[in-house]
């Protein structure tokens, strides 16, 4: 496997970069290794999202920062603020593209304090303008620092709007999947006429540096991060998790929405099958199976999460944006040999190649399945995220 060799690239001209206020969040190893004066974080705020914003609080802390937040049928900038509020973390929120999916009432509500809403002392105000103000605030932030980086947890519609000479100056770190199959479905809306895998890889490579998270090209495609997994010595992020109750709230909620999402597209798909196969009998026909294959599919993986969230008791998150977060917080360099510089290519299904292209300002974290290399990869990144007591004062403050 090819490494990420000559990482100088993203660190050039940013290690004497401080914020205003003197804080900067600083990214130790990686792809991405050096000083940042402003942060900007897309999220959607799923169960691993908040855990990876936890777990990187204590790095963000004093560091300006702006949230948008987006997807589902409801406005999170309540919820948002009230959970930068309880890890400490002060920042503007605003309120990017919805979507038609619901979000679970007691994720939506699982930060709010007890007088009433989140959002308490010390928080800049959200954005009173909602989604039409939100890509020139956005724009407006990442363009006041000089080594700005956005961290994308969730579609980045809002991205399609911020010039080029700005993502220019912003390096970036992305996980991508299910949050790039959304975008370019958006795409078909948002710009009639592109070619959305184009047009996704363009603005891949509008950024100074881009880090490209993919679960199933680094650690697997079922990959989770459960309670389960905790040795006595390195078990402080699921003690940090069980004694914040909000995040547990918004956690159980969210895998119980999950399970009956899932499970009724799994039903749906097995009426699908009888009802064709019953059609097949009946007519003398042959069975369409290469058309349903990809259903089928779709099914299995969502079997896999259902059995995942129930073997665990609900305490566990896919291993995505903690994924991102480990790569971030990697004190002692133990994800930088997993690192590859990549074109930003995809195959038919949107599913990208991570070929090796040497000079590239794209990096991705890959290793072979079934491997030893993929083994190493998930022990490493777990160790980063759940450290030694040494570190239990960094979780529990």
């Amino acid at each position: 496997m090819g490494t990420c060799c000559g990482l100088r690239h993203a660190r050039e001209g940013t290690e004497a970069v401080v914020g205003a206020g003197g804080a900067s969040f600083d990214v130790p190893s990686g792809f991405l290794a050096g000083s940042y004066d402003g942060v900007l974080i897309f999220t959607d705020l799923e169960a691993d999202d908040a855990v990876a914003i936890k777990v990187l609080a204590p790095a963000l802390r004093s560091v300006p920062l702006m949230c948008v937040v987006g997807e589902a049928d409801v406005d999170k900038r309540s919820l948002c603020t009230g959970m930068l509020r309880s890890y400490g973390l002060r920042g503007a929120v605003l309120q990017g593209l919805k979507s038609k999916e619901s979000y679970p009432l007691a994720a939506l509500t699982a930060y709010d304090s007890p007088k009433g809403k989140s959002g308490g002392e010390g928080q800049e105000d959200s954005s009173p303008g909602g989604e039409d103000e939100c890509v020139s605030l956005a724009a407006a932030f990442l363009s006041k620092f000089t080594s700005p980086i956005a961290l994308i947890l969730k579609p980045p519609h809002e991205l399609l709007g911020v010039p080029d000479d700005i993502l220019a100056r912003t390096s970036a770190a992305m996980y991508g999947s299910f949050n790039l199959e959304c975008f370019r479905k958006s795409l078909v809306k948002m710009e009639p006429g592109a070619d959305p895998h184009a047009r996704q890889a363009s603005l891949i490579r509008s950024f100074k540096a881009m880090l490209w998270i993919e679960r199933s090209a680094a650690v697997g495609r079922d990959c989770v991060l459960a309670a389960s997994q905790a040795t006595p010595e390195s078990s402080h992020l699921w003690a940090a998790i069980h004694a914040d109750e909000p995040l547990m709230r918004l956690m159980q909620a969210w895998n119980t929405a999950i399970m009956r999402s899932h499970a009724e597209k799994v039903r749906l798909m097995a009426v699908e099958v009888a009802e064709k196969a019953a059609s097949a009998d009946q007519n003398d026909a042959e069975f369409p199976f290469s058309e349903l294959a990809p259903s089928a599919e779709r099914a299995e993986k969502r079997m896999a999460v259902i059995k995942s969230i129930l073997g665990n008791s609900g305490l566990q998150i896919c291993h995505a944006d903690t994924l991102l977060a480990a790569a971030l917080l990697d004190g002692d360099g133990l994800l930088e040999k997993y690192t590859r510089r990549v074109s930003c290519e995809c195959d038919k299904s949107g599913k990208p190649t991570f070929k090796l292209e040497e000079g590239s300002h794209v990096a991705a974290l890959v290793s072979q399945a079934d491997s030893e290399g993929r083994a190493e990869l998930i022990a490493a990144s777990f160790n980063v995220l759940m450290p030694s007591s040494a570190l239990a004062e960094v979780y529990g403050a």
